[in-house]
């Protein structure tokens, strides 16, 4: 047992804490474990992600990006011109941006009134892939969305985007509303 300790000693510092687990004394950690860089204390995990963001220059106005979201503050973060800058000032959830959230209407829950009818708030928001919908008209300077497989005319609901990460509010049509 003696020639162990010692032989585990002069292995450790002649040839690393990975020798003496190659040679098979217990205790000592794999190749890995001891060679792996120790966390920076406080260092919060970032998370890749991707979520999608309004874009008018987009194919059917719906962007995909790539994001690292901070598991510490919860914030998240996008390369924007060479540099990382949070989501909120790439992509503001207010009217320039194509989003609801900031407006009157939208936080009043007040009807959205077109040719085609009035529609009205539904629910809670949701978030939906950016595939799962297709761009429609505009309501107050904001884009609208649909439901590819809707084949009503009028659509039945329109998804208004109100914050980035395809994030929308349902509005279902009132089938009792006169139109316009």
């Amino acid at each position: 047992m003696r020639i162990v300790r010692v032989c585990a000693q002069m292995a450790t510092v002649v040839m690393g804490l990975s020798a003496c687990s190659q040679l098979g004394i217990p205790g000592f950690p794999g190749p890995r474990e001891a060679e792996r860089p120790a966390a920076r204390p406080g260092a919060a995990a970032m998370a890749a992600t991707r979520l999608c963001v309004v874009d008018a220059s987009a194919p059917g106005g719906l962007r995909t990006v790539d994001a690292l979201r901070d598991g510490k503050t919860g914030e998240t973060y996008v390369v924007h011109k060479g540099r990382r800058r949070p989501l909120s000032e790439v992509y503001p959830a207010k009217k320039s941006r194509g989003y609801a959230r900031s407006e009157e209407w939208f936080r009043e829950n007040e009807s959205i009134r077109m040719a085609s009818g009035r529609y009205l708030k539904y629910g809670p928001e949701r978030s939906i892939p950016a595939s799962k919908l297709k761009r429609g008209s505009a309501y107050a300077g904001i884009p609208l969305f649909l439901d590819p497989r809707d084949s009503s005319s009028p659509p039945s609901v329109l998804y208004v985007p109100s914050r980035p990460g395809c994030v929308f509010q349902p509005y279902l049509r009132d089938k009792h509303a006169q139109r316009g």
